[in-house]
Protein backbone atom coordinates (compact mmCIF):
# COMPACT_ATOMS: atom_id res chain seq x y z
CA UNK A 1 0.00 0.00 0.00
CA UNK A 2 2.88 2.40 0.78
CA UNK A 3 4.47 1.75 -2.61
CA UNK A 4 1.15 2.19 -4.38
CA UNK A 5 0.71 5.63 -2.75
CA UNK A 6 3.95 6.94 -4.28
CA UNK A 7 3.30 9.74 -6.87
CA UNK A 8 5.93 8.34 -9.28
CA UNK A 9 5.98 4.99 -10.99
CA UNK A 10 8.17 2.51 -9.04
CA UNK A 11 9.63 -0.77 -10.27
CA UNK A 12 12.05 -3.26 -8.73
CA UNK A 13 14.27 -4.98 -11.31
CA UNK A 14 16.40 -8.08 -10.74
CA UNK A 15 20.06 -8.42 -11.73
CA UNK A 16 19.11 -10.14 -14.98
CA UNK A 17 16.76 -7.31 -15.94
CA UNK A 18 13.46 -9.03 -15.08
CA UNK A 19 10.77 -7.01 -13.33
CA UNK A 20 10.03 -8.19 -9.77
CA UNK A 21 7.54 -5.56 -8.60
CA UNK A 22 5.70 -2.46 -9.90
CA UNK A 23 3.33 -0.07 -8.16
CA UNK A 24 -0.10 1.14 -9.32
CA UNK A 25 1.28 4.41 -10.75
CA UNK A 26 3.80 2.48 -12.85
CA UNK A 27 1.03 0.37 -14.40
CA UNK A 28 -1.06 3.47 -15.11
CA UNK A 29 1.95 5.19 -16.68
CA UNK A 30 2.66 2.39 -19.15
CA UNK A 31 -0.91 1.11 -19.63
CA UNK A 32 -0.56 -2.37 -18.05
CA UNK A 33 -2.85 -4.28 -15.71
CA UNK A 34 -1.82 -5.31 -12.21
CA UNK A 35 0.99 -7.92 -12.12
CA UNK A 36 1.05 -8.03 -15.95
CA UNK A 37 4.63 -6.73 -16.02
CA UNK A 38 6.01 -8.98 -13.28
CA UNK A 39 8.52 -11.40 -14.77
CA UNK A 40 8.88 -9.44 -18.02
CA UNK A 41 12.29 -8.06 -19.07
CA UNK A 42 12.59 -4.35 -18.38
CA UNK A 43 13.43 -3.77 -22.07
CA UNK A 44 9.74 -4.28 -22.88
CA UNK A 45 9.34 -0.70 -21.62
CA UNK A 46 12.10 0.64 -23.93
CA UNK A 47 11.44 1.65 -27.58
CA UNK A 48 12.76 -1.08 -29.90
CA UNK A 49 15.40 1.10 -31.55
CA UNK A 50 16.90 1.95 -28.15
CA UNK A 51 16.93 -1.56 -26.61
CA UNK A 52 20.44 -2.49 -27.72
CA UNK A 53 21.84 0.65 -26.07
CA UNK A 54 19.77 -0.04 -22.95
CA UNK A 55 21.40 -3.47 -22.51
CA UNK A 56 24.74 -1.69 -22.37
CA UNK A 57 23.50 0.92 -19.85
CA UNK A 58 22.09 -1.82 -17.61
CA UNK A 59 25.36 -3.76 -17.70
CA UNK A 60 27.34 -0.62 -16.80
CA UNK A 61 25.05 0.11 -13.86
CA UNK A 62 25.30 -3.49 -12.64
CA UNK A 63 29.11 -3.20 -12.71
CA UNK A 64 29.05 0.08 -10.75
CA UNK A 65 25.76 0.35 -8.88
CA UNK A 66 25.17 3.75 -7.28
CA UNK A 67 22.27 6.09 -6.64
CA UNK A 68 21.43 8.15 -9.71
CA UNK A 69 18.80 10.84 -8.98
CA UNK A 70 16.26 11.92 -11.58
CA UNK A 71 17.73 14.39 -14.03
CA UNK A 72 21.33 13.66 -12.98
CA UNK A 73 22.29 12.71 -16.53
CA UNK A 74 20.74 15.84 -18.00
CA UNK A 75 18.86 13.66 -20.50
CA UNK A 76 15.19 12.87 -21.05
CA UNK A 77 14.49 9.22 -21.87
CA UNK A 78 11.67 7.64 -23.87
CA UNK A 79 9.44 4.90 -22.48
CA UNK A 80 7.14 2.65 -24.50
CA UNK A 81 3.57 2.02 -23.42
CA UNK A 82 1.69 -1.26 -23.89
CA UNK A 83 -0.05 0.16 -27.00
CA UNK A 84 3.33 1.02 -28.59
CA UNK A 85 3.11 4.79 -28.03
CA UNK A 86 6.03 6.58 -26.42
CA UNK A 87 6.27 9.04 -23.57
CA UNK A 88 9.16 11.18 -22.28
CA UNK A 89 10.31 10.16 -18.80
CA UNK A 90 12.88 10.98 -16.13
CA UNK A 91 14.38 7.95 -14.38
CA UNK A 92 16.04 7.68 -10.97
CA UNK A 93 17.95 4.51 -9.98
CA UNK A 94 18.86 3.14 -6.55
CA UNK A 95 20.65 -0.20 -5.92
CA UNK A 96 19.35 -2.27 -2.97
CA UNK A 97 20.74 -5.46 -1.40
CA UNK A 98 18.19 -8.26 -0.94
CA UNK A 99 19.91 -11.22 0.68
CA UNK A 100 22.85 -12.15 -1.52
CA UNK A 101 21.73 -10.29 -4.61
CA UNK A 102 21.45 -6.66 -5.68
CA UNK A 103 18.21 -5.39 -7.15
CA UNK A 104 17.53 -1.99 -8.66
CA UNK A 105 14.69 0.30 -7.62
CA UNK A 106 13.66 2.51 -10.57
CA UNK A 107 11.52 5.62 -10.10
CA UNK A 108 9.91 6.81 -13.34
CA UNK A 109 8.17 10.17 -13.88
CA UNK A 110 6.19 11.34 -16.93
CA UNK A 111 7.65 14.69 -18.00
CA UNK A 112 5.32 15.36 -20.93
CA UNK A 113 3.80 18.43 -19.27
CA UNK A 114 7.18 19.74 -18.14
CA UNK A 115 8.59 19.45 -21.64
CA UNK A 116 5.52 21.21 -23.06
CA UNK A 117 6.01 24.05 -20.61
CA UNK A 118 9.71 24.20 -21.43
CA UNK A 119 8.87 24.32 -25.14
CA UNK A 120 6.36 27.10 -24.56
CA UNK A 121 8.86 28.99 -22.40
CA UNK A 122 11.55 28.55 -25.05
CA UNK A 123 9.19 29.93 -27.69
CA UNK A 124 8.40 32.92 -25.49
CA UNK A 125 12.13 33.53 -24.96
CA UNK A 126 12.74 33.35 -28.70
CA UNK A 127 9.98 35.90 -29.30
CA UNK A 128 11.40 38.20 -26.60
CA UNK A 129 14.92 37.81 -27.99
CA UNK A 130 13.68 38.71 -31.47
CA UNK A 131 12.29 42.00 -30.17
CA UNK A 132 14.37 45.06 -31.00
CA UNK A 133 13.88 46.61 -27.55
CA UNK A 134 15.85 45.70 -24.42
CA UNK A 135 13.72 43.93 -21.80
CA UNK A 136 14.59 43.46 -18.15
CA UNK A 137 12.81 41.72 -15.27
CA UNK A 138 14.26 42.81 -11.94
CA UNK A 139 13.67 42.46 -8.21
CA UNK A 140 11.84 45.41 -6.69
CA UNK A 141 13.84 45.20 -3.47
CA UNK A 142 17.38 44.45 -4.68
CA UNK A 143 17.00 46.06 -8.17
CA UNK A 144 18.88 43.00 -9.47
CA UNK A 145 18.11 41.61 -12.93
CA UNK A 146 16.53 38.14 -12.96
CA UNK A 147 15.99 38.02 -16.74
CA UNK A 148 17.22 39.99 -19.74
CA UNK A 149 16.52 39.40 -23.41
CA UNK A 150 18.90 39.44 -26.35
CA UNK A 151 17.86 43.04 -27.07
CA UNK A 152 19.45 44.06 -23.76
CA UNK A 153 22.65 42.25 -24.76
CA UNK A 154 22.74 44.09 -28.09
CA UNK A 155 21.94 47.46 -26.52
CA UNK A 156 24.44 47.34 -23.64
CA UNK A 157 27.27 45.13 -24.91
CA UNK A 158 27.27 42.80 -21.88
CA UNK A 159 26.63 39.07 -22.13
CA UNK A 160 23.41 37.69 -20.69
CA UNK A 161 25.32 36.04 -17.84
CA UNK A 162 27.01 39.35 -17.01
CA UNK A 163 23.74 41.27 -16.94
CA UNK A 164 21.90 38.73 -14.75
CA UNK A 165 23.15 39.66 -11.30
CA UNK A 166 23.77 43.33 -12.15
CA UNK A 167 21.35 45.99 -10.94
CA UNK A 168 19.47 48.81 -12.64
CA UNK A 169 21.87 51.32 -11.09
CA UNK A 170 24.81 49.74 -12.96
CA UNK A 171 23.38 50.86 -16.31
CA UNK A 172 21.55 54.09 -15.34
CA UNK A 173 24.13 56.86 -14.70
CA UNK A 174 21.37 59.45 -14.36
CA UNK A 175 20.00 57.83 -11.16
CA UNK A 176 21.31 57.11 -7.71
CA UNK A 177 19.63 54.49 -5.51
CA UNK A 178 17.46 57.00 -3.66
CA UNK A 179 16.06 58.67 -6.79
CA UNK A 180 15.42 55.36 -8.56
CA UNK A 181 13.64 53.82 -5.59
CA UNK A 182 11.52 56.95 -5.35
CA UNK A 183 10.54 56.40 -8.98
CA UNK A 184 9.52 52.75 -8.59
CA UNK A 185 7.68 53.33 -5.30
CA UNK A 186 5.20 55.48 -7.23
CA UNK A 187 4.15 52.46 -9.32
CA UNK A 188 1.00 50.69 -8.20
CA UNK A 189 0.29 47.10 -9.37
CA UNK A 190 -0.80 47.27 -12.99
CA UNK A 191 0.70 50.73 -13.42
CA UNK A 192 3.37 51.94 -15.86
CA UNK A 193 5.46 55.03 -16.44
CA UNK A 194 7.64 56.20 -19.33
CA UNK A 195 10.74 58.38 -19.01
CA UNK A 196 13.74 59.21 -21.25
CA UNK A 197 17.04 58.50 -19.46
CA UNK A 198 20.31 57.19 -20.85
CA UNK A 199 21.92 53.77 -20.42
CA UNK A 200 25.66 53.30 -20.13
CA UNK A 201 27.11 50.79 -22.60
CA UNK A 202 29.77 48.35 -21.47
CA UNK A 203 32.45 50.41 -23.27
CA UNK A 204 31.29 53.53 -21.42
CA UNK A 205 29.43 55.49 -24.09
CA UNK A 206 25.87 56.64 -23.43
CA UNK A 207 22.86 55.16 -25.21
CA UNK A 208 19.78 57.39 -25.39
CA UNK A 209 16.75 55.28 -24.49
CA UNK A 210 13.06 55.65 -23.82
CA UNK A 211 12.12 53.40 -20.91
CA UNK A 212 8.71 52.02 -20.00
CA UNK A 213 8.65 50.75 -16.42
CA UNK A 214 5.76 48.43 -15.54
CA UNK A 215 4.48 46.85 -12.33
CA UNK A 216 2.74 43.68 -13.56
CA UNK A 217 -0.06 42.02 -11.61
CA UNK A 218 1.40 38.62 -10.73
CA UNK A 219 -0.07 35.83 -8.63
CA UNK A 220 1.33 35.77 -5.10
CA UNK A 221 2.66 32.23 -5.64
CA UNK A 222 4.89 33.59 -8.43
CA UNK A 223 6.35 36.40 -6.37
CA UNK A 224 3.43 38.78 -6.17
CA UNK A 225 4.60 42.38 -6.28
CA UNK A 226 8.27 41.44 -6.15
CA UNK A 227 8.99 41.77 -9.88
CA UNK A 228 9.09 44.82 -12.13
CA UNK A 229 9.51 44.95 -15.91
CA UNK A 230 11.59 47.53 -17.76
CA UNK A 231 11.50 47.91 -21.55
CA UNK A 232 14.13 50.23 -23.07
CA UNK A 233 14.00 51.40 -26.68
CA UNK A 234 17.19 52.80 -28.22
CA UNK A 235 16.29 56.28 -29.48
CA UNK A 236 19.83 57.46 -30.22
CA UNK A 237 19.03 58.01 -33.90
CA UNK A 238 15.88 59.94 -33.00
CA UNK A 239 17.76 62.11 -30.48
CA UNK A 240 20.49 62.77 -33.05
CA UNK A 241 17.86 63.67 -35.65
CA UNK A 242 16.10 66.02 -33.22
CA UNK A 243 19.41 67.64 -32.30
CA UNK A 244 20.27 68.15 -35.96
CA UNK A 245 16.78 69.49 -36.60
CA UNK A 246 17.21 72.04 -33.81
CA UNK A 247 20.58 72.98 -35.29
CA UNK A 248 19.02 73.32 -38.75
CA UNK A 249 16.22 75.48 -37.32
CA UNK A 250 18.79 77.75 -35.68
CA UNK A 251 20.72 77.92 -38.95
CA UNK A 252 17.51 78.70 -40.81
CA UNK A 253 16.71 81.48 -38.35
CA UNK A 254 20.21 82.91 -38.90
CA UNK A 255 19.76 82.72 -42.67
CA UNK A 256 16.36 84.40 -42.39
CA UNK A 257 17.98 87.20 -40.41
CA UNK A 258 20.69 87.54 -43.04
CA UNK A 259 18.16 87.73 -45.83
CA UNK A 260 16.11 90.32 -43.93
CA UNK A 261 19.24 92.41 -43.36
CA UNK A 262 20.13 92.02 -47.03
CA UNK A 263 16.67 93.24 -48.08
CA UNK A 264 16.89 96.20 -45.73
CA UNK A 265 20.33 97.13 -47.06
CA UNK A 266 19.17 96.85 -50.65
CA UNK A 267 15.75 98.47 -50.33
CA UNK A 268 16.62 101.23 -47.88
CA UNK A 269 20.32 101.94 -47.44
CA UNK A 270 21.39 101.65 -51.09
CA UNK A 271 18.42 103.69 -52.27
CA UNK A 272 19.23 106.46 -49.78
CA UNK A 273 22.88 106.47 -50.83
CA UNK A 274 21.79 106.45 -54.47
CA UNK A 275 19.51 109.44 -53.78
CA UNK A 276 22.36 111.24 -52.03
CA UNK A 277 24.55 110.65 -55.09
CA UNK A 278 21.89 112.06 -57.39
CA UNK A 279 21.54 115.12 -55.16
CA UNK A 280 25.32 115.66 -55.14
CA UNK A 281 25.45 115.36 -58.93
CA UNK A 282 22.60 117.85 -59.23
CA UNK A 283 24.44 120.36 -57.05
CA UNK A 284 27.63 119.80 -59.00
CA UNK A 285 26.00 121.03 -62.23
CA UNK A 286 25.37 124.40 -60.56
CA UNK A 287 28.93 124.85 -59.25
CA UNK A 288 31.47 126.80 -61.28
CA UNK A 289 34.32 126.57 -58.77
CA UNK A 290 36.81 123.96 -60.02
CA UNK A 291 37.93 122.93 -56.51
CA UNK A 292 34.36 122.47 -55.27
CA UNK A 293 33.47 120.52 -58.42
CA UNK A 294 36.41 118.18 -57.83
CA UNK A 295 35.42 117.63 -54.18
CA UNK A 296 31.83 116.84 -55.13
CA UNK A 297 33.09 114.46 -57.83
CA UNK A 298 35.21 112.69 -55.23
CA UNK A 299 32.17 112.33 -52.94
CA UNK A 300 30.16 110.81 -55.81
CA UNK A 301 32.98 108.33 -56.51
CA UNK A 302 33.04 107.33 -52.83
CA UNK A 303 29.27 106.81 -52.88
CA UNK A 304 29.68 104.59 -55.96
CA UNK A 305 32.32 102.51 -54.13
CA UNK A 306 30.13 102.20 -51.05
CA UNK A 307 27.20 100.95 -53.15
CA UNK A 308 29.44 98.36 -54.83
CA UNK A 309 30.70 97.12 -51.48
CA UNK A 310 27.17 96.97 -50.10
CA UNK A 311 25.98 94.92 -53.06
CA UNK A 312 28.83 92.45 -52.52
CA UNK A 313 27.98 92.19 -48.83
CA UNK A 314 24.29 91.68 -49.67
CA UNK A 315 25.20 88.79 -51.96
CA UNK A 316 27.28 87.12 -49.23
CA UNK A 317 24.48 87.58 -46.68
CA UNK A 318 21.80 86.10 -48.90
CA UNK A 319 23.66 83.12 -50.37
CA UNK A 320 25.85 80.11 -49.63
CA UNK A 321 26.38 78.84 -46.08
CA UNK A 322 30.00 78.15 -47.00
CA UNK A 323 30.56 81.88 -46.75
CA UNK A 324 29.82 81.72 -43.01
CA UNK A 325 33.21 82.15 -41.28
CA UNK A 326 34.95 78.82 -40.67
CA UNK A 327 35.53 79.62 -36.99
CA UNK A 328 31.80 80.02 -36.44
CA UNK A 329 31.07 76.77 -38.30
CA UNK A 330 33.62 74.91 -36.13
CA UNK A 331 31.89 76.16 -32.98
CA UNK A 332 28.49 75.18 -34.37
CA UNK A 333 29.75 71.67 -35.29
CA UNK A 334 31.14 71.15 -31.78
CA UNK A 335 27.82 72.23 -30.28
CA UNK A 336 25.90 69.93 -32.64
CA UNK A 337 27.97 66.80 -31.99
CA UNK A 338 28.36 67.23 -28.22
CA UNK A 339 24.89 68.52 -27.37
CA UNK A 340 23.26 66.22 -24.78
CA UNK A 341 26.19 63.80 -24.68
CA UNK A 342 27.73 64.93 -21.39
CA UNK A 343 30.98 65.82 -23.20
CA UNK A 344 32.12 69.45 -22.90
CA UNK A 345 34.04 70.85 -25.90
CA UNK A 346 36.70 73.54 -25.48
CA UNK A 347 37.75 75.21 -28.76
CA UNK A 348 40.73 77.39 -29.64
CA UNK A 349 41.96 78.86 -32.92
CA UNK A 350 45.34 79.92 -34.24
CA UNK A 351 46.14 81.83 -37.42
CA UNK A 352 43.80 83.10 -40.17
CA UNK A 353 41.17 80.38 -39.75
CA UNK A 354 38.43 82.26 -41.62
CA UNK A 355 40.70 82.59 -44.67
CA UNK A 356 40.74 78.80 -45.32
CA UNK A 357 39.47 77.95 -48.80
CA UNK A 358 35.88 76.60 -48.95
CA UNK A 359 36.87 73.13 -50.17
CA UNK A 360 39.44 72.62 -47.42
CA UNK A 361 37.02 74.06 -44.89
CA UNK A 362 34.47 71.39 -45.83
CA UNK A 363 37.10 68.64 -45.40
CA UNK A 364 38.12 69.99 -42.00
CA UNK A 365 34.50 70.17 -40.81
CA UNK A 366 33.83 66.59 -41.98
CA UNK A 367 36.91 65.31 -40.12
CA UNK A 368 35.95 67.28 -37.02
CA UNK A 369 32.47 65.71 -37.10
CA UNK A 370 33.93 62.16 -37.36
CA UNK A 371 36.41 62.78 -34.54
CA UNK A 372 33.77 64.23 -32.20
CA UNK A 373 31.36 61.38 -33.00
CA UNK A 374 34.04 58.87 -31.95
CA UNK A 375 34.61 60.78 -28.70
CA UNK A 376 30.90 60.92 -27.86
CA UNK A 377 30.19 57.28 -28.73
CA UNK A 378 33.30 55.44 -27.63
CA UNK A 379 35.75 57.45 -25.54
CA UNK A 380 33.96 57.56 -22.16
CA UNK A 381 35.20 61.15 -21.92
CA UNK A 382 33.91 64.20 -20.08
CA UNK A 383 35.84 66.86 -22.04
CA UNK A 384 37.36 67.24 -25.48
CA UNK A 385 39.88 69.89 -26.55
CA UNK A 386 39.57 71.07 -30.16
CA UNK A 387 42.26 73.20 -31.82
CA UNK A 388 42.23 74.57 -35.39
CA UNK A 389 45.62 75.97 -36.36
CA UNK A 390 46.30 77.66 -39.71
CA UNK A 391 49.81 78.62 -40.78
CA UNK A 392 51.05 77.56 -44.18
CA UNK A 393 49.01 74.37 -43.81
CA UNK A 394 46.02 73.36 -41.65
CA UNK A 395 46.16 71.34 -38.42
CA UNK A 396 43.16 69.99 -36.53
CA UNK A 397 43.74 68.53 -33.06
CA UNK A 398 40.99 66.69 -31.15
CA UNK A 399 42.05 65.38 -27.73
CA UNK A 400 39.71 63.80 -25.18
CA UNK A 401 40.22 62.69 -21.57
CA UNK A 402 38.60 59.28 -22.01
CA UNK A 403 39.79 55.69 -21.92
CA UNK A 404 42.35 56.00 -24.72
CA UNK A 405 42.78 54.15 -28.03
CA UNK A 406 42.77 50.36 -28.17
CA UNK A 407 45.28 50.41 -31.04
CA UNK A 408 47.41 53.12 -32.60
CA UNK A 409 48.95 53.40 -36.08
CA UNK A 410 50.76 56.58 -37.01
CA UNK A 411 51.66 55.82 -40.60
CA UNK A 412 48.87 57.87 -42.16
CA UNK A 413 47.19 54.73 -43.49
CA UNK A 414 43.55 53.88 -42.88
CA UNK A 415 43.14 53.84 -39.11
CA UNK A 416 40.17 52.45 -37.20
CA UNK A 417 40.54 52.63 -33.43
CA UNK A 418 36.89 51.81 -32.81
CA UNK A 419 35.08 49.63 -35.39
CA UNK A 420 32.99 51.82 -37.64
CA UNK A 421 34.64 54.94 -36.24
CA UNK A 422 35.26 56.41 -39.69
CA UNK A 423 38.96 57.17 -39.14
CA UNK A 424 39.69 55.58 -42.51
CA UNK A 425 37.67 58.36 -44.17
CA UNK A 426 39.56 60.96 -42.14
CA UNK A 427 42.87 59.50 -43.28
CA UNK A 428 41.68 59.48 -46.90
CA UNK A 429 40.77 63.19 -46.72
CA UNK A 430 44.23 63.93 -45.30
CA UNK A 431 45.96 62.02 -48.11
CA UNK A 432 43.88 63.83 -50.74
CA UNK A 433 45.20 67.13 -49.36
CA UNK A 434 48.79 65.93 -49.13
CA UNK A 435 48.60 65.66 -45.34
CA UNK A 436 48.41 62.95 -42.70
CA UNK A 437 46.35 61.53 -39.84
CA UNK A 438 47.94 60.50 -36.56
CA UNK A 439 46.20 58.86 -33.61
CA UNK A 440 48.04 58.57 -30.31
CA UNK A 441 47.46 58.34 -26.58
CA UNK A 442 46.59 61.63 -24.91
CA UNK A 443 48.27 63.20 -21.89
CA UNK A 444 47.70 61.99 -19.22
CA UNK A 445 44.87 59.87 -20.65
CA UNK A 446 42.50 59.72 -23.58
CA UNK A 447 43.11 59.89 -27.32
CA UNK A 448 44.73 62.56 -29.48
CA UNK A 449 43.72 62.82 -33.15
CA UNK A 450 45.89 65.10 -35.32
CA UNK A 451 44.74 65.76 -38.88
CA UNK A 452 46.91 67.83 -41.20
CA UNK A 453 46.45 69.27 -44.67
CA UNK A 454 49.55 70.37 -46.58
CA UNK A 455 50.02 74.03 -47.63
CA UNK A 456 48.20 75.00 -50.80
CA UNK A 457 50.42 75.13 -53.89
CA UNK A 458 49.99 78.64 -55.38
CA UNK A 459 50.96 77.32 -58.81
CA UNK A 460 48.00 74.94 -58.96
CA UNK A 461 45.49 76.83 -56.83
CA UNK A 462 42.88 79.23 -57.99
CA UNK A 463 42.00 82.23 -55.88
CA UNK A 464 38.66 82.31 -54.18
CA UNK A 465 36.20 83.92 -56.54
CA UNK A 466 34.34 87.02 -55.49
CA UNK A 467 30.55 86.87 -55.74
CA UNK A 468 29.21 88.76 -58.76
CA UNK A 469 27.61 92.07 -58.00
CA UNK A 470 23.93 92.47 -58.65
CA UNK A 471 22.92 94.00 -61.95
CA UNK A 472 22.29 97.65 -62.69
CA UNK A 473 24.40 100.73 -63.38
CA UNK A 474 25.85 100.86 -59.88
CA UNK A 475 27.00 97.25 -60.11
CA UNK A 476 28.93 98.11 -63.26
CA UNK A 477 30.88 100.87 -61.58
CA UNK A 478 28.80 103.72 -60.17
CA UNK A 479 25.55 105.35 -59.27
CA UNK A 480 24.90 106.24 -62.86
CA UNK A 481 24.73 109.95 -62.06
CA UNK A 482 28.19 111.11 -63.11
CA UNK A 483 27.10 112.42 -66.40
Amino acid sequence: ELIDLAPDGLAVVDEDGSILLVNRQFNLLFGYDEDQLVGEPVEVLVPELQRAAHYGHRAAFRAHPEIRPMGASGQTFSGQRRDGSQLPVDIGLSPMRVGSRTVTVAAVRDVTERLRQETDASMVRQVLDAAGDAMFIFDRQTLQFAYVNEGAVRQLGYSRDELVGMTQLAIKPAFDESSYRQLIEQLAPGGATTFPPVHRHRDGHLVHVEVTLEHPIIDASAGGSRWLISVARDVTDRVDAERRLRHAERQLAVLDDRQRIARDLHDRVIQRIFAAGLAASSVRRRVSDTLVDARIGHVVDELDAVIADLRSSIFRLAHAESLVPLGQRVLERCELECDGSGVAANVRFGGPVDAVEPGRAEDLLAVLGEALANVVRHARASTVEVAVLVDRGITLRVEDNGAGPSSVKNDGAAIDVHPGGGLDHMAARARDLGGSLQVSSGTPSGTLVEWRAAPRDPATSTPRSRPPAAGGPAARGGTGVRG
